[in-house]
């Protein structure tokens, strides 16, 4: 994967799911457990499966990328 900030390759990994699954959770002004009920929430992980999150990291400018489309849910 080409890097969108600087155009350079992409390593790509992981990062492995310990005790939980990973969600990402929209920020807003609300208690936690409100917005982990929330309908936006984007389960990144499952216990079920490989209990791992496949992620491209640019060593030049330090960003992490995430493909939806590779996440194995």
């Amino acid at each position: 994967m080409i890097c969108p900030y600087c155009e350079n390759g992409m390593q790509r990994g992981w990062v492995d799911q310990e005790r939980f699954a990973l969600k990402w959770i929209p920020e807003e002004d609300r208690s936690f457990m409100e917005q982990l009920l929330d309908k936006n929430v984007i389960k990144l992980t499952s216990l079920s499966q490989s209990g791992r999150l496949i992620m491209y990291h640019c060593s030049e400018c330090k960003k992490f990328i995430v493909d939806e489309n590779e996440i194995e849910v």
